[in-house]
């Protein structure tokens, strides 16, 4: 142990103390950290997952197969709403439906008795004695006539959703009434220009009109009485063509036709005014 050479262990470098230096104490800022980090829940037992809806786990096919079914069985029943069938007669009875069938009717009718018996006026006395170009003015009175569905039809649609349509219906009817006594008046008078006018006012009467007719039945109609009223409403407006234009144009060629057709116009608007009062109420719905 005197003189022999040392088995101690060198110093170590001054890097390597620098490093112990450094290293972490336990119990230090990592030990700290360490402790405040929030422990992790304890496990628990979870409840059973709730079971999908049927509806979830069908394919969009065998949706849509279940529920044509649906539907299919629900008419088989009498519709959506259940119950039996509806029939066309007994909504024409309903003092929900009959105003505004008889109010489409006559309003149709009146507008062809009009437009008819101002164009037999036209040809068969007017144009002769005015020596007008026949063809020429039948085109202009047809176009006349139409323009103002192109016109008004869309702002009358926007005016319907606004009010209440029943009451807008009432004073479409009263707009017909003044409309007709005027053009009896230029029926009397033979005034070209003034039944031109009266043609175009007309048609506007008529735009005004043409929303309402069929927005106003979802109100007054059960959805399984849509289809069915629809189609009366429908029907209506073409027999009550035909009718007008047949009647239009004997009637304006009798003797004294100008006055005849005048005073069946006015009678006509104001049947219809009349019937338009007999609408229950169909207040405007959803946002104003």
């Amino acid at each position: 142990a005197g003189g022999g050479p040392s088995l101690s262990r060198p110093p170590a470098p001054a890097r390597h103390a620098s490093l112990r230096r450094n290293a972490p104490r336990a119990g230090g800022r990592h030990a700290r950290d360490r402790d405040a980090a929030p422990a992790p829940p304890p496990l628990t037992c979870a409840a059973p997952a709730r079971p999908l809806a049927p509806t979830q786990l069908e394919t969009p096919m065998t949706l849509a197969n279940r529920r044509s079914d649906e539907a299919r069985a629900a008419v088989e029943v009498g519709g959506p709403e259940g119950g039996p069938p509806p029939r066309q007669l007994d909504l024409l009875r309903a003092r929900r439906f009959w105003p505004l069938f008889w109010v489409q009717f006559l309003g149709a009718f009146n507008d062809q008795v009009f437009k008819n018996g101002f164009m037999a006026l036209l040809t068969w006395r007017l144009a002769e004695r005015m020596d007008l170009d026949i063809d020429v003015h039948v085109l202009f009175a047809g176009a006349l006539y139409i323009l103002p569905f192109a016109l008004f039809a869309a702002v009358a649609g926007q005016i319907a959703d606004a009010v209440d349509k029943a009451v807008m219906m009432r004073w479409v009817k009263g707009a017909e009434v003044v409309l007709m006594a005027l053009a009896a008046l230029a029926f009397q008078l033979e005034n070209l220009w003034l039944l031109y006018l009266l043609l175009f006012l007309m048609g506007a009467q008529s735009a005004f009109f043409a929303p309402i007719k069929y927005a106003v039945l979802p109100q007054y109609l059960k959805r399984r009485e849509l289809m069915a009223g629809a189609g009366l409403v429908q029907s209506a407006t073409f027999l009550a063509i035909i009718l007008g234009q047949i009647l239009g144009l004997k009637v304006a060629l009798l003797d004294g036709g100008a006055t005849l057709v005048g005073a069946a116009v006015v009678s006509v608007a104001l049947l219809g005014w009349a019937a338009s009062f007999m609408a229950p109420p169909a207040p405007r719905q959803g946002r104003p």
